[in-house]
């Protein structure tokens, strides 16, 4: 699949079929996390894969937004691992987890899987409830599966390029 086309294709999905997501799509989304750019390439993302019915209720305690997915991803990064950048105060584990979930999302779709980026879930309940060690900081739950519906009607709405990029 060309690129632009797989970028323009994917959607958040909202609701997912029940059916299980097979063992090698899992380990292909897992690839592409692991072949994703990272600051000082320290690979600081952290990634738990929820399946179990213990693991999906718990993240149905820390966010409404499973969306019915039989398998999700809490992407996480190590505090420990992140790269520092000096001359700035950009979290780059949050930059590397974001850069790993576009991946994962992308690679979801050429795979006939829908995604959502869910950033709404407790923080502090995701800690505790998954036994998080210290050094390691909840980025977003990544639901997955086989998508029920379609893209939302603003999907396809996008602003100009020219409100967004200047050339100087």
């Amino acid at each position: 699949m060309e690129f632009l086309k797989l970028a323009a294709e994917r959607y958040s999905a909202r609701k997912f079929k029940a059916q299980p997501v097979e063992q090698e799509k899992i380990d292909q989304l897992l690839r592409a996390a692991q072949l994703a750019p990272s600051g000082r390439n320290n690979q600081s993302w952290q990634i738990y894969v929820l399946q179990s019915a213990e693991a999906l209720a718990a993240m149905d305690e820390c966010t409404p937004c499973r969306f019915e997915a039989p398998l999700a991803f809490l992407i996480c990064y190590d505090i420990a691992r992140q790269a520092h950048v000096d001359s700035n105060e950009v979290n780059m584990g949050l930059v590397d987890s974001a850069i790993a979930t576009t991946q994962i999302m992308l690679a979801a779709q050429e795979l006939g899987l829908g995604s959502c980026w869910v950033c709404r879930f407790d923080a502090e309940k995701t800690c505790d409830l998954f036994s998080l060690p210290d050094e390691i900081e909840p980025a977003c739950f990544l639901p997955l599966g086989y998508a029920e519906i379609g893209p939302s009607e603003r999907h396809t709405q996008r602003m100009p390029l020219a409100a967004h990029v200047e050339y100087r």
